[in-house]
């Protein structure tokens, strides 16, 4: 064949192995209503919460209306540096430039579908450089990887895809310096893994180390000269990518990550038939709590694997060694402290076993050596005895598994399963059969009907993933993220109250589409969802009544106190109702949001004295912990809560056990709504709130309350919200009734309802004394500067910017010492007199990063080019 006519060849079969999956996947979404311009969309679970807003932020980062290393978006503000390594580090990411924010969810479909056609193209790169199989052999293999069941039941966590276009190239980056000497494509594999995604290149490098020594091991005296230099390889590689690992580790550390306990040696919910069990066609069970791992990549992999084990032509130690590698995995799926360290020991929220690839990534490796063995020997008795023993495993599993378990295993599966081991093995009789005398030049025509088999079944098993996921947690509407509020939110940088450029106020909103929009629409906010945060400004967050609880994943605005409001300095709030709230007055409204303005914000940041650090912070304390910091900055002692008991006037669907310390609730009627009605006087001059505390947060996952009184209504669940529901502002003395509906859990129990009183005449009061010490301040990006003057002695400046070791602060360009407020806030100890304070926010760590990188991607050009010999 002349080269020419090979080239073109080897670019059809490329362009197959791209497009492939890329056909199959759109087929599959558009069975399910999903297609560019589509009202369903692809955004599911954490893709309509987090991934689409972090994209958009991403876009506007790239269009330089943000920082690459600040973001004042999410809880405040947050090392957004940290939030790229996690979310955002793919090579694919950039391309979100070339789509406007409003078609983010088309975006995340063309990026889905480009990142598993990469995934595909990249095993079938590595299939055609390990294997000696026809063209189309090499096709299926790639088609099989990047559909198996992880990709496909997982594909909405767009984040996760980059790491399977790098783990075949890995892969065979260990071959080729095992083999021929050359670390190029490791060290550059390597490289683009860790940036991708840290969390998943910890999984794929621990892998590809334990695949590393299994190998060697297989052929001691050969490999054993290589152990250097792939270590020298994998350092210099970890080294390259440091200059965002190592402020990520930083922010992690010093931010109040933790790693989890162990609790228990077995794993939970996991079983002894669970690995027969995901191998049946469309097994899904769930992502959620109580999933068991996702390792089907497909009927015909698994065939040609245990050929591959069958054969005389492979050598016992390698075989020995692909034991050693499944043992460790199949570990880790019943054994917790093995569970835990491929997890980085933190217990994943969700999405459990997401390590589970790399037993899917082992099958198909093995099975392109077995499909080689059979291409060259065309001894197909392993392929019959394989495939009559897997039917009848199939068919012991279904009918002998205990009652009520593996309810995703039906009839359907079971035929579907059985059907595709039959067409295998007949394919394969039917080329013994056919073709007997010119095998070597038909048995590429018999791997094209294998690879429309494949196909098909990839195919079948991909529509139940995605529907798996669509019944799970369902793909959200288009328009709940395209049209929401932008307008109201973006008029707000052009309106005449904020003609400066650099103007800084924060916004909220009491019905978010989700925890994070303030990163698609760009304005300053308390609400965030997300892996990465800043866990001690949370905590302190989490103190003053804003709940963010446990591994403070989530933290949620809604359903606090007026006195927040200011002290955060939430200037602008939008509501989808009519407000009654002390001061707020209404400048916009648009078909869903009405925009209203609080006078009483204070700024970003707030003289003070030396005394506010010795303000306490008491656990379950919220109001006392509000009330004491803002009489510090105020300086002056003002009562601004008060408690009373409302009177129960009776109750529906729900027999109430009652005494002075916990509420208990029995729901009567499933699925209804258990009701309390209840009764109060409110004072004048008073902004009345219920408050709600449950005797057990964990117990109350899925109960919902609403609260109604006045003819208004809020909503929240009791978990992840506030505790003070809103009750409005009273002008005179009112007589009050309200509802309490609490839907969801049948039985639980709070704490007796009080009605919490803010006296608006001395919040105010205490609001304009503070107002009245300004400090001019301007926010630029990552900087923030503070102009102020003050004749106080030891003057100290309060901030509500989260403390956090990369910011740097200068006073009249001088260096100078951030401190901290409970490990939450910025405080700042400043000089009396006129000054500029000027606080710059680089991640803690980047500068060694940065060097780190350098020096490594330095020294590896140098050795690669001078010292090549040490490969």
């Amino acid at each position: 064949m002349k080269s020419s006519d090979k080239t073109a060849q080897t670019f059809l079969t490329a362009c197959c192995a791209f497009f492939c999956p890329i056909v199959i996947m759109v087929l599959c979404y558009f069975s399910i209503g999903i297609f560019p311009g589509s009202q369903r969309s692809i955004l599911a679970s954490d893709a309509f919460s987090q991934f689409a807003n972090f994209h958009a932020s991403f876009h506007n980062m790239l269009k330089g209306e943000q920082s690459i290393f600040y973001t004042w978006s999410g809880s405040l503000g947050l090392n957004y540096l940290s939030l790229i390594a996690y979310y955002l580090g793919g090579i694919f990411t950039p391309l979100v430039f070339f789509f406007p924010n409003e078609q983010i969810p088309d975006t995340l479909y063309f990026l889905t579908l480009l990142k598993i056609g990469s995934a595909s193209l990249s095993f079938w790169y590595f299939s055609k450089k390990t294997y000696q199989i026809p063209s189309f052999g090499h096709i299926f293999l790639a088609v099989s990887y990047s559909l198996m069941s992880f990709i496909t039941a997982h594909s909405e966590l767009i984040m996760w895809l980059d790491t399977f276009v790098w783990l075949p190239l890995i892969i065979l980056g260990i071959h080729r310096l095992m083999d021929q000497h050359k670390p190029g494509l490791l060290f550059v594999s390597y490289v683009f893994l860790f940036v991708s995604n840290f969390y998943f290149g910890f999984m794929v490098g621990v892998f590809s180390l334990l695949y590393f020594l299994a190998r060697t091991v297989s052929d001691w005296q050969v490999y054993k000269k290589k152990i250097v230099p792939y270590f020298l390889t994998s350092f210099l590689a970890g080294g390259s990518a440091m200059f965002i690992i190592l402020p990520t580790y930083f922010d992690l550390k010093f931010n109040g990550e933790q790693l989890d306990t162990l609790n228990w040696i077995k794993t939970e919910g996991t079983s002894w038939l669970d690995l027969i069990a995901k191998q049946f066609i469309g097994a899904y069970d769930t992502t959620k709590y109580g999933s068991v791992p996702f390792i089907y990549v497909g009927l015909l992999p698994l065939i040609l694997m245990f050929t591959a084990f069958l054969s005389k032509k492979i050598k016992r130690k390698l075989k020995l060694s692909w034991i050693v590698l499944f043992t460790c995995l199949i570990a880790s799926f019943y054994i917790e402290p093995f569970n835990l360290f491929w997890h980085g020991f933190h217990s994943p929220n969700m999405f459990l076993f997401r390590y589970s690839f790399l037993f899917s990534f082992l099958v198909i490796l093995i099975a392109g050596y077995g499909l080689e063995t059979i291409a060259k020997k065309h001894h197909f008795q392993p392929i019959y005895l394989v495939s009559s023993i897997l039917i009848l495993t199939f068919l012991g599993v279904y009918f002998l598994k205990p009652h009520q378990s593996y309810p995703y295993l039906n009839k359907t599966t079971l035929a579907l399963s059985c059907l595709f081991v039959c067409i295998y093995a007949l394919v394969f009789m039917l080329y013994e059969g056919v073709f007997h005398k010119s095998r070597k030049r038909n048995f590429s025509k018999i791997c094209v009907l294998l690879f429309i088999c494949v196909s098909l079944e990839a195919g079948m098993n991909t529509y139940y993933m995605l529907s798996g996921i669509l019944a799970d947690w369902n793909y959200a509407s288009r328009s709940l993220f395209t049209q929401p509020y932008p307008d109201i939110v973006k008029n707000l940088k052009t309106s005449e109250n904020h003609s400066q450029p650099n103007e800084f106020f924060r916004v909220e909103n009491l019905e978010p589409v989700s925890s994070n929009d303030s990163f698609t629409y760009q304005y300053s906010g308390v609400s965030l969802f997300s892996s990465i945060r800043n866990r001690n400004s949370n905590q302190l967050l989490n103190d003053l009544g804003f709940p963010s609880r446990k591994s403070q994943l989530n933290i949620r605005y809604q359903h606090n106190t007026l006195v927040m409001d200011s002290l955060l300095g939430i200037q602008y709030k939008l509501s989808q109702s009519p407000l009654n709230t002390y001061q707020f007055s209404q400048l916009e409204q648009t078909d869903s949001y009405r925009l209203y303005h609080n006078p009483l914000a204070l700024d970003l940041g707030m003289l003070t004295t030396q005394a506010i650090k010795q303000v306490p912070i008491e656990k379950n304390q919220m109001l006392m912990n509000q009330q004491n910091i803002l009489n510090q900055l105020a300086q002056k002692q003002q009562a601004l809560f008060t408690k009373k008991e409302p009177s129960l006037v009776n109750t529906t669907n729900a027999y109430l056990q009652r005494n002075q310390k916990e509420w208990r609730f029995f729901e009567k009627k499933a699925n209804h709504p258990q009701v309390l009605s209840l009764k109060t006087t409110i004072p004048k001059g008073k902004q009345a709130y219920v408050a709600i505390y449950p005797k057990d947060f964990s117990k109350v996952s899925n109960t919902n309350l609403t609260v109604k009184a006045l003819g208004q209504s809020s909503e929240g669940r009791l978990d992840l919200m506030g505790s003070y529901y809103d009750l409005g502002y009273f002008s005179e003395e009112t007589p009050l009734s309200f509802q309490l509906e609490f839907y969801g859990e049948n039985h639980f129990e709070i704490e007796p309802p009080k009605i919490i009183l803010l006296d608006t005449k001395n919040y105010e009061q205490q609001i304009k004394h503070i107002q009245a010490k300004t400090i001019k301040t301007n926010v630029k990006q990552n900087q923030v500067t503070f102009d102020y003057q003050t004749e106080e002695d030891k003057p100290v400046i309060f901030t509500t910017i989260p403390y956090d070791l990369g910011w740097q602060v200068k006073i009249d360009q001088k260096k100078a010492t951030v401190q901290d407020f409970h490990k939450g806030f910025i405080l700042l100890d400043v000089p009396s007199g006129k000054h500029t304070v000027t606080l710059t926010f680089y991640p803690y760590g980047i500068k060694l990063g940065a060097s780190i990188s350098l020096l490594s991607i330095g020294l590896f050009l140098f050795l690669y080019k001078y010292k090549s010999s040490l490969f």
